[in-house]
């Protein structure tokens, strides 16, 4: 089985082939959904959701909530995340406000790819500093919900696989939607 590092920087090479041949117009397209750029930029913010959580275990201040102790209950949540997220799912899914696009700014050149290559890189870098966590079986609240408990493993392995849907996505957009313009 691939580390993780190894799988994002997999994940990182088929978003690179994906997306290099594009130019501005066509990351900005907006068809039915929401454009590569909306998708690029939903992916950076939910990876940088992460840092106040890791950074809190660090410090030794990150706390969860009651339900956080019943294993049963982020087994659960955890499993059917990770499930919501698998990139053959056809079913649209409404994101949560923290990670909505729509709250960042438009288009800024080629500062998008390469602030997602980044993020890539931040992925890795907070996996690594995950690792002693990981390692305790560490459950952690959503970023995005603080009532959705989850194992950390189980986080990273929900952000992996959310980034291959999003990438299905974008291979969609390119071949439905630009190809026909």
């Amino acid at each position: 089985m691939e580390s993780f590092k190894e799988r994002v920087e997999t994940i990182s090479i088929e978003f690179r082939k994906v997306l290099e041949k594009l130019d501005k117009d066509q990351l900005c397209f907006k068809g039915k959904g929401w454009s590569i750029e909306e998708n690029l930029r939903h992916l950076i913010a939910s990876t940088k959701s992460y840092i106040p959580i890791i950074d809190g275990l660090e410090r030794g201040t990150y706390k969860t909530g009651f339900l956080s102790k019943w294993g049963w209950y982020s087994r659960f949540l955890g499993n059917l995340i990770l499930q919501s997220v698998q990139k053959n799912r056809k079913k649209k899914m409404k994101t949560f406000l923290v990670w909505e696009p729509a709250q960042y700014n438009q288009y800024l050149g080629e500062n998008l790819l390469e602030e997602f290559f980044q993020s890539q890189e931040l992925l890795v870098q907070l996996y690594n500093r995950s690792i002693p966590f990981i390692q305790t079986q560490q459950v952690i609240a959503s970023p995005a919900n603080s009532n959705i408990y989850y194992r950390l493993d189980r986080a990273f392995e929900i952000i992996s696989n959310h980034q291959l849907r999003h990438l299905e996505q974008i291979k969609e957009i390119i071949s439905k939607e630009l190809s026909q313009g």
